[in-house]
């Protein structure tokens, strides 16, 4: 059968977390083959944080891991705007997803350690103001080594403190 075809007709948030490590470990060797392959690596290590910064956002308003994301990802930007905050560009935008993951803890009195939220907003500005956009896909490029380090080492927090976010 062909690839299309066998994927799920919803999103879960457990099929996008697993596609978030999966994605990680493509980053990974597409960094080490080549000069070449480098704007590949940081296209993929950005979506890898914008689908972890979503599955926490997920598993923070207790959806289930087979349950259909569609409609919590779909009501983000309005959520948001809810919560007083302004939403950036579309829902690949990693600083607005991450604020909004901070303020909707906030709002539902689970707040994070505000050193903790910081240091999130911090990688989540980087990465989307200085590093990614799904729009690399467009682009001949190819990314410097200080670049790829840099994404990665934002990645690299999201994943080490990866529970933190829901918890």
């Amino acid at each position: 059968m062909p690839l299309l075809p066998r994927l799920s007709t919803i999103d879960t948030w457990g099929e996008l977390e697993n596609a978030a490590w999966n994605r990680y470990w493509d980053s990974l060797e597409l960094a080490m083959a080549s000069n070449e392959r480098s704007t590949g690596a940081v296209y993929l290590l950005g979506y890898v944080f914008e689908m972890l910064i979503k599955t926490a956002y997920y598993r923070f308003l207790g959806l289930a891991a087979g349950d259909d994301a569609g409609p919590a990802l779909r009501g983000m930007p309005a959520r948001a705007r809810t919560l007083g905050l302004s939403w950036r560009g579309n829902r690949h935008n990693t600083e607005s997803l991450a604020g909004l993951l901070v303020n909707e803890r906030r709002a539902m009195g689970r707040p994070l350690d505000p050193m903790f939220a910081v240091t999130l907003l911090g990688h989540a500005q980087g990465v989307a103001n200085v590093h990614w956009s799904e729009t690399l896909r467009y682009k001949e490029t190819i990314a410097s080594e200080s670049e790829i380090h840099d994404l990665f080492r934002s990645v690299e927090w999201l994943r080490a403190n990866y529970s933190q976010l829901w918890s």
